[in-house]
């Protein structure tokens, strides 16, 4: 199963995204595992406003752990977190 996360960051809390880069990038891994897809989300001027996902696990719970592991979560950067089952209706990936 494909499970949409969309984390939206705090005000300000892009200035704290240097020191969480390194760990960021581990969790995501080196080769994706369990990540098909995973990008910023930037407002109408650019500005970094937070982060889409798609992540495959076997149930919510694996995509939550997986998100609740991210070391901005852990740091309480995010303002919102969002996870929901992703279905594709139109189009594909790949």
């Amino acid at each position: 199963m494909q499970f949409a996360v969309a984390a939206f960051l705090k005000p300000g809390a892009d200035e704290e995204l240097v020191k969480h880069s390194g760990e960021l990038n581990e969790q995501i891994g080196p080769d994706g595992t369990n990540v098909v897809l995973a990008g910023v989300l930037r407002n109408e001027a650019g500005k970094r406003v937070g982060y889409l996902a798609l992540f495959e696990g076997e149930s919510l719970a694996d995509a939550r752990e997986w998100a609740h592991s991210s070391p901005i979560f852990r740091d309480h950067l995010y303002d919102r977190l969002e996870i929901a089952e992703y279905e594709i209706e139109v189009g594909r990936l790949g």
